[in-house]
């Protein structure tokens, strides 16, 4: 009933009463679908109990095939080898970081003098990105959000911002200067 409402609905967009009855159903059907779930997890349960006591080897396969989640990464890495890993990838000295980012921001401000001499008015998203804007980004990113191929999540992202910030700034600005991305950020 509900993809004949829905299939109704989309032929008829304006119809207030099919919109309210797709609604109605599609709510109906959620609230079905939760609580079946609760009792399916309920019954899991009970015949867990129900095993622990009177066959433990059963109890533990089952347990065992609850437990495996292809999605998620196979070992827990701990937070003090991330923070090794990422600080390894930046341990260039402080200056050197500092010379270079100053290099890349005049290089990126004398294109955009050029362009304003040629008569081309350059937007703000023309602008290189700042470490301000980048902070305020990562701060409003979700939690226990899935992670793409590189198994990175928000929670990693915003765990690593103070060391993450620079580095990130600075690819950024490459990829607006250059216009061009790793191919990798294509996939989804």
């Amino acid at each position: 009933e509900l993809k004949n409402l829905r299939y109704l609905l989309i032929r008829n967009p304006q119809n207030s009463f099919l919109r309210g009855s797709y609604f109605k159903k599609k709510k109906e059907f959620n609230k079905l679908i939760k609580r079946r779930k609760r009792e399916h997890e309920n019954s899991c349960l009970e015949q867990l109990a129900n095993l622990q006591d009177n066959n433990p080897t059963t109890f533990w396969n089952l347990l065992k095939e609850l437990k495996i989640d292809n999605n998620a990464p196979q070992e827990d890495i701990p937070s003090d080898t991330w923070m090794e890993h990422f600080k390894a990838l930046h341990d260039k000295s402080r200056q050197q970081r500092q010379a270079f980012d100053l290099a890349f921001e005049k290089d990126i401000l004398r294109k955009l003098d050029t362009l304003r001499r040629d008569g081309v008015e350059p937007s703000p998203l023309d602008d290189p990105i700042s470490e301000l804007e980048l902070n305020n980004v990562i701060h409003l990113l979700k939690n226990k959000k899935a992670s793409g191929e590189d198994l990175i999540t928000n929670e990693m992202i915003k765990a690593g911002k103070s060391i993450l910030v620079t580095p990130l700034v600075k690819l950024f600005n490459r990829i607006l200067s250059e216009g061009t991305f790793p191919k990798e950020w294509s996939k989804s």
